[in-house]
């Protein structure tokens, strides 16, 4: 099967302000006490909180979704793919179990990144219950919950307040205030893992230079660090094709674009956009020296480094081949480069974890591009029990089966199996790190960019920035956070 690939689109303008239907106070029922386990009696069964005999016989589960995040949710037929087959037959786990057909209801695709969103909130506000269960890019999902469009997931009768591992803890618990969280990541969610940033390594070459033990010892001894990063690169170049001058076609130290791999730093140096205080309060985070001498590190990796190539933005892109075609040491990639690109790839290579900030900083950190998807059940569901089981359902099966193929097939490239290529990724994926101010990016004046668009512009001006906006973007926050209490009746 051919498989579908999601596609960055721009941003450009905000969801609309116009409220959702449905009543902002009605909520699913409550789950009345003990169920019967659906696969055992073990404390540990998933399945715990769903009644075995809890059938929807005949019923339509229609997912509001993208084409492009097809991999996540849908396909028709069984295939001679792992992954393509992995999902296929987690959905007819899933439909069999509960008497369902599982169908796709997709959005038109649009240059703007919340065409889709757009529609889901259209559909939702005119009660049209064409949705059992929605899917959608994270970063343009703010309206989503702002609009009251969406259950509280805590609330719902079989999702147990999101605590089995068919969640996505780390993320999660950062899209949650005052304990109740309406957009979540789970193990359906691949996308989370796809678009998860990580150092690429090509280790032929670093063997080649004498490299490689430095570079894990470094990581096992906690100063994998930005500093360390860029005296390494430093000494990393060579002018290969005679051409007078640096070119792409050069052999660098490290290959980037400057465009979203530029938001992973922030993550990975765990500088959160805001913060929730012992009561869950929010506030604005990012202002501090900290972020100001992130961005002068970053800088100097980027600009002012001589082993460093960055592809122009008319050429994103360039950094990928180069690397594939071993001309850098490092790169910065997604891991769905693993499933594509580096297929084709001669040397062998290693994910690595990103650089910590410094030395004191506890654990190796990372963040993935911005259009991860988020699961949600729309407040004018048809039977919110129906979409709370099957979306809880859909998880633990693709913790099950998904999941251990997306991640073999990370393994099943140009990787050496041994014990640093399994522990890194392993590394990697337990450091991935989200943020509020991605979800409600647009209503905060574009908080999850700044980083980045200071970086681009090779000089660090981000305090005057800040100090300019704050006044304002604490005025939006607050607003966030009032629509937030009124939809969810916290604190009434």
């Amino acid at each position: 099967m051919k498989k579908l690939l999601l596609i960055f689109l721009a941003l450009t303008f905000a969801v609309s302000a116009a409220a959702c239907a449905g009543d902002p106070g009605k909520k699913p029922a409550q789950s009345s006490g003990a169920v019967t386990s659906g696969g055992g009696t073990s404390e540990d069964d998933p399945y715990k909180n769903i009644p075995v005999d809890l059938r929807f016989d005949g019923e339509d589960f229609v997912v509001g979704m993208q084409s492009g995040t097809q991999y996540e949710f849908y396909i028709e037929e069984d295939s001679d793919d792992a992954i393509s087959s992995a999902l296929y037959k987690r959905n007819q786990t899933v439909e069999n179990r509960f008497g369902i057909t599982i169908k796709p209801q997709y959005s038109a695709e649009g240059t703007d990144l919340y065409t889709h969103t757009n529609e889901l909130i259209r559909n939702i506000m005119s009660g049209e219950k064409a949705y059992d269960l929605i899917s959608a890019k994270v970063v343009a999902s703010g309206g989503l919950v702002l609009n009251n469009c969406l259950y509280d997931w805590t609330e719902m009768k079989y999702n147990d307040g999101l605590r089995g591992s068919a969640w996505i803890d780390s993320i999660n618990d950062e899209l949650q205030i005052q304990d109740h969280i309406f957009t979540a990541v789970g193990q359906t969610c691949i996308s989370a893992l796809r678009w998860t940033y990580a150092i690429m390594f090509n280790r032929t070459q670093a063997d080649n230079r004498q490299i490689t033990e430095n570079v894990f010892n470094a990581i096992d001894s906690g100063d994998w660090t930005i500093d360390y990063f860029n005296s390494l690169v430093a000494g990393i170049y060579e002018d290969v094709d005679d051409v007078n001058g640096r070119s792409e076609y050069d052999f660098y130290g490290f290959n980037a674009e400057a465009l979203t791999n530029l938001d992973t730093f922030q993550f990975a140096f765990d500088i959160p956009m805001i913060v929730k205080d012992k009561d869950e309060i929010l506030s604005l985070a990012f202002g501090t020296e900290k972020t100001v001498d992130a961005i002068d590190k970053v800088i100097r990796l980027y600009w002012n480094n001589p082993g460093t190539f960055i592809c122009d933005d008319t050429a994103v892109g360039t950094e990928g081949r180069n690397f594939v075609e071993g001309r850098s040491i490092f790169a910065i990639m997604t891991l769905d480069t693993c499933f594509t690109g580096l297929r084709d790839m001669n040397d062998h290579y290693a994910v690595l974890p990103f650089p910590k900030y410094d030395a004191d900083q506890k654990e190796y950190l990372t963040g993935m591009m911005d259009n991860y998807s988020i699961m949600g059940i729309p407040t004018d569901a048809a039977n919110p029990d129906m979409s709370s089981a099957v979306a809880e359902a859909l998880n633990i099966e693709a913790e099950r089966t998904m999941y251990p193929v997306w991640y073999d097939e990370s393994l099943s490239t140009k990787f050496q199996r041994d014990e640093y290529t399994v522990k890194y990724l392993d590394l990697l994926i337990a450091g991935r790190k989200a943020d509020m101010g991605t979800l409600f990016q647009e209503s905060l004046g574009r908080i999850a960019m700044l980083f980045r668009d200071t970086v681009r512009t090779k000089q660090n001006g981000f305090q005057s920035s800040w100090d300019g906006s704050k006044d304002a973007l604490n005025a939006s926050l607050k607003e966030i956070i009032d629509t937030y209490i009124k939809n969810t009746g916290a604190n009434s």
